[in-house]
């Protein structure tokens, strides 16, 4: 079974799960991704070089932990491999949250924004 990382993109430090990227989830991501980009630059767009330094998470994930030390990360791997095959199936939600951080200051991550994945039904 392969782990739940994808090598070369992620350092051992982090214990994640990579998610399916279907074309709609894609299409919501950039649209969220250069609404928020909007939003930091401000109204009159006068904090354009702060939105310049908005990136964008190109693969959905998962996270389980990060900042791991070795020891941490070697067992948390083992942990992952004796539970199976379920690690590697889809992984369902209600909505998607765009989170944000500014990495500069340090700050934590927090959600800037929530949409629903299902439509709700009418009564």
């Amino acid at each position: 079974m392969p782990l739940p990382v994808r090598s070369g993109e992620v350092s051992a430090d982090h214990v994640l799960l990579p998610l399916d990227d279907p074309p709609p989830l894609v299409a919501l991501r950039r649209r969220l991704f250069e609404a928020i980009r909007a939003i930091v630059a401000g109204p009159n767009g006068e904090q354009r070089e702060r939105s310049d330094r908005v990136r964008e998470q190109t693969w959905p994930h998962l996270t389980l932990a990060q900042s791991l030390d070795a020891g941490c990360w070697e067992r948390a791997m083992a942990l992952l491999a004796q539970e199976g095959a379920w690690v590697s199936r889809p992984v369902l939600g209600a909505d998607l949250a765009l989170l944000s951080r500014d990495v500069e200051t340090g700050e934590p991550y927090r959600i800037v924004h929530r949409v629903a994945l299902e439509q709700p039904s009418a009564r």
